[in-house]
């Protein structure tokens, strides 16, 4: 998720043509269409976690994030069991444009089962931004490694998967951020090898200085492998889509909290996700 406010490119723009810092600030508030602050580390590039899409932006070179959704809860679908998750996700800016990342699952529970998750390794890079008058789009790229067993334990193994995808960012009239991500999931299982087509998508908006709502969704998967795999969508080559909202709030310019409650609306999806969560930028 990127946070609302004044958009990267409004703000490059804002810096290079202004002649003082009270021009910059005054730049700033008059195009800001969303929180209407300046960029803090919360802002930029904002959490992960607290959507389905991730950013096109990417953090600063040295620049540390932890994010978290202590509370995710994932409903059970026709042969998953329902779940509960510690999930977090470590952000590290490398170099400019480009982050190291750590996800898991963390400590799972399921009925009569408690373990851990395997860890995904993933990497994010910033490609392109471009504004007009007319249009506006910020472009990045994403991919993971999920090997099976790294910190799994063996009632929590996943199949090996690995993921690309293009990640998009847009500033909309009315104050409204579009965030959406296309890309493919490559999911082993059951002796089966299956490459999905996978979308994930949200649209922004604020409702009050440093709070934000959204509508979500994904088509197949989430960018970050945090939905459990259904066998049966894998086995049958069986659609998963989920749709629903939540909302964010930047309580200071190093942490947020955030939530989302979410509803499958195919047979083989989650009936339900819920999650909730924090991030801490250093």
């Amino acid at each position: 998720m990127v946070a609302l406010g004044i958009s990267h490119a409004q703000f490059a723009h804002a810096l290079f043509d202004a002649g003082s810092e009270e021009q910059v600030t005054s730049a700033a508030e008059e195009e800001s269409s969303g929180f209407g602050h300046l960029v803090s580390p919360m802002d930029d590039p904002g959490p992960d976690l607290a959507n389905f899409p991730n950013s096109s932006y990417t953090l600063k070179p040295g620049g540390f994030y932890i994010e978290t959704a202590p509370l995710s809860f994932y409903g059970s679908s026709p042969d998953v069991p329902s779940q509960w998750n510690l999930s977090y996700l470590m952000r590290y800016g490398l170099i400019e444009n480009v982050e190291l990342r750590l996800f898991s699952n963390g400590v799972t529970f399921r009925p009569g089962e408690t373990g851990t998750s395997p860890i995904a390794i993933d990497t994010k890079a910033h490609l392109a931004s471009y504004q007009d008058e007319n249009f506006n789009a910020s472009v990045g790229i994403e991919a993971y490694v999920q090997p099976p067993n790294w910190l799994a334990t063996a009632d929590f193994r996943q199949p090996f998967q690995y993921s690309a995808t293009f990640l998009f960012d847009h500033d909309l009239p009315l104050g409204i951020s579009f965030e959406w991500n296309i890309g493919m999931v490559r999911q082993l299982g059951m002796g089966l090898t299956r490459t999905k087509p996978t979308v994930q998508w949200a649209f922004q908006r604020d409702v009050i200085d440093g709070v934000a709502v959204f509508i979500q969704g994904f088509h197949n998967a989430s960018t970050l492998p945090g939905v459990p795999t259904s066998q049966i969508a894998l086995m049958y080559d069986r659609q998963v889509d989920v749709v629903g909202l939540g909302a964010q709030w930047i309580v200071s310019p190093r942490f947020s909290l955030y939530g989302n409650m979410n509803f499958g609306v195919t047979p083989l999806s989650p009936k339900q996700i819920a999650i909730a969560g924090f991030a801490v930028a250093f």
